[in-house]
């Protein structure tokens, strides 16, 4: 039996919308939300412009990468 996520979606092929981006998670890709304050973060995209396992930061909030799992400050 071959499991399919019903959620995938064909990012970054087929661009997010709504101000959504592209992360990759367990080896599908999801249009997600960015990152509020105080939830974790990434500030590395891969070069296609999909992030790994975590959004980045919505506007005006950075990525704290000094702590264990880097959080929107």
């Amino acid at each position: 039996m071959i499991a399919t996520a019903v959620f995938a979606a064909d990012c970054p092929e087929t661009p997010c919308k709504h101000e959504k981006v592209c992360v990759r998670e367990q080896g599908s890709n999801f249009c997600v939300h960015p990152a509020e304050k105080d939830k974790a973060c990434t500030k590395e995209s891969k070069k296609n412009g999909v992030y790994e396992n975590q959004p980045p930061c919505d506007a005006g909030l950075t990525c704290d990468t000094s702590l264990t799992v880097p959080v929107c400050k």
